[in-house]
Formats: structure tokens, sequence, C-alpha cells
């Protein structure tokens, strides 16, 4: 990825090649960045180069995926299957194992050419409903804590 993003809209592709329709779209000033999902990978090698044909076209190009872990992870045969970051909170060796976890995510996205995952930094687990249904105002999947002052520090930044 070079320094000069041209635009500010991330957007995505259809299939796990690129067609004549998104090469246009790509030359488009107005994008800066691409998200891969489930739909558009196979397998590593076909990520690399799906990456390196839509960096072929705009070496610029920010990409990215929701690599979460758990059920948000989109990069799954042949890459290694993350727990839900939820599942480590409770474990004594909590911090030890999301920064595991999290070397492991980063060292796989970028080995097929991407850039960055979406995967939280921080995210707060601090309403429940009686059924243990999370009622987050954001979104249904509660993970890793109840409050941030209770993370470890080097968590935090």
């Amino acid at each position: 990825m070079t320094a000069g993003l041209q635009g500010s809209l991330m957007v995505d592709v259809a299939g796990t090649w690129l067609t004549a329709e998104d090469r246009q779209l790509l030359r488009q000033p107005q994008v800066g960045g691409l998200i891969i999902f489930a739909r558009n990978i196979e397998h590593p090698r076909q990520v690399r180069e799906l990456c390196a044909a839509i960096r072929a076209i705009r070496p610029d190009l920010l990409l990215a995926v929701d690599q979460e872990g758990g059920r948000v992870q989109r990069l799954r045969q042949g890459f290694v299957r993350l727990p839900a970051m939820r599942a480590l909170a409770d474990n004594p060796n909590a911090e030890y194992l999301a920064e595991q976890c999290g070397w492991i995510m980063a060292t796989e996205v970028l080995a097929v050419g991407l850039d960055l995952s979406f995967a939280p930094v921080l995210d707060l687990d601090y309403q429940r409903s009686a059924a243990g249904r999370c009622i987050h105002p954001w979104h249904e999947q509660c993970r890793y804590g109840r409050h941030w002052q209770t993370f470890p520090r080097s968590w935090l930044g």
C-alpha cells in the first residue's frame, strides 16, 4: 500500500476474482479501500491472488477483512480457527491468549496481502438479558469484559 489514498469509499466485490465491472469500480478515484467477505474467499492462495489482482489495478487501496474470531471469521479454509474473544474473557491467561490470537490473526491477514482486519480493539460485554442474550446497544455479539477499566492496561494501548 502506498501513502496516497485517493478516495474515502470502502467497497466490495461479488466474487472470488475480479470482473471487468469490478476493475472499472476499483479505478474510480472515490474508492479508497476494499473489504473482502466470506463470498470472496476460497483458500489462502486464492486470497493472495485476488489481492495481487487488486493491487495491480490500484496499489494504493486499503484492503481489509472482518476477522475477529468465533462466528466473525471470514478467512476460514486454510486459516487458523480463532475462538470468539468472549470465550477467553474468564480464562486466567486471557491477556496472553488474546495477544496470541491477535498475532495469529495479523500474521495470516498480512500473509495473504490484506492490510487490516476490522476486529475491535475493545468490546464491552455489559448488558445481558435474563436469557443470557446480549442487549448491547450497537450489536448482538458481546465479548471481552464488563467495563473498560477492568481490562489489563496493555489491552488499552
